[in-house]
């Protein structure tokens, strides 16, 4: 028979003993290294370390324009306006908008 125990930055989470762990409305105490150990009579091995972090994403209304400079992250846009990137301005992950 295999037991599991999940860990978080080295540290058993409680109740966390299903061979999966799915970890629900992620927010920022979740970010971390996970780790799960698996046992059985002959003994017991430990996963290679799973690192979760969250995208930082800026939510806005209205169509940014942007001159110059990068935007580390993601947009979302709330409205279907036409967006402004001049000269060597960049989003470095994505740019969602209504209707795209």
């Amino acid at each position: 028979m295999l037991t599991y125990q999940w860990f978080k930055d080295g540290d058993a989470i409680p109740g966390a003993t299903d061979a999966s762990l799915t970890i629900t409305n992620v927010r920022a105490f979740d970010i971390g290294t996970y780790t799960v150990t698996i046992t059985n009579a002959a003994g017991s091995t430990t996963s290679n370390p799973a690192n979760l972090s969250i995208a930082p994403v800026a939510l806005v209304h209205h169509a940014p324009s942007l001159n110059s400079g990068l935007v580390t992250g993601s947009i979302q846009q709330m409205l279907a306006e036409n967006v402004t990137l001049n000269g060597n301005a960049s989003v470095s992950d994505d740019l969602r908008v209504p209707g795209t």
